[in-house]
């Protein structure tokens, strides 16, 4: 698993070529794997895997399956966060149970170890109703754009992990009385 590791972070880091081939191959077996869903459920499932393989590969430079309860919560809280704050949230309800999905087809190809698939399990099932509360909620996704308009101003990327809203970034709290 470490030489793994180090070869795909390498080859992240390098910007090769077959980084991005191996991750769509990777992403082609799943699909393969959704024949039995119909076209929306298809849709949502891909999307979700494209852009959790998205994150592990490009964020943390590593395999596209390497997934546990800590790249999960990243993921689910972090990125997916960020990015659904600039979107309409109409389908996010589906990302908690196809990210359980695409972690499971890992799981069955001896990729994910059991163990760090129950963590994945227990991690989705304790984050997946504040999750989803958050990323409906109007005013909080008001704010999270807000954020993310200072981010952009400052020069940040906000898909970056290692670029976090800074405290000067952030919306002053506005007391009610």
């Amino acid at each position: 698993e470490e030489a793994d590791d180090a070869r795909w972070a390498a080859g992240v880091k390098d910007e090769t070529p077959w980084i991005e081939e191996q991750r769509h191959r990777f992403l082609t077996k799943y699909e393969f794997s959704l024949v039995d869903h119909d076209d929306a459920a298809r849709g949502d499932a891909l999307w979700v895997a494209e852009s959790m393989t998205e994150y592990l590969v490009w964020h943390e430079g590593l395999a596209p399956w390497r997934w546990n309860g800590p790249s999960a919560f990243a993921y689910l809280m972090d990125f997916f966060a960020r990015r659904i704050s600039l979107d309409d949230p109409g389908r996010i309800h589906v990302v908690p149970d196809n990210l359980l999905q695409f972690v499971r087809f890992c799981a069955a190809h001896g990729l994910v170890t059991d163990a760090d698939l129950a963590s994945v399990e227990e991690c989705v099932e304790a984050e997946r109703e504040e999750f989803v509360e958050v990323a409906l909620d109007p005013e909080r996704r008001r704010l999270a754009r807000a954020v993310l308009e200072q981010m952009l101003a400052a020069g940040l990327d906000p898909r970056d992990p290692a670029a976090p809203p800074s405290a000067e970034a952030a919306t002053p709290v506005r007391e009610r009385k």
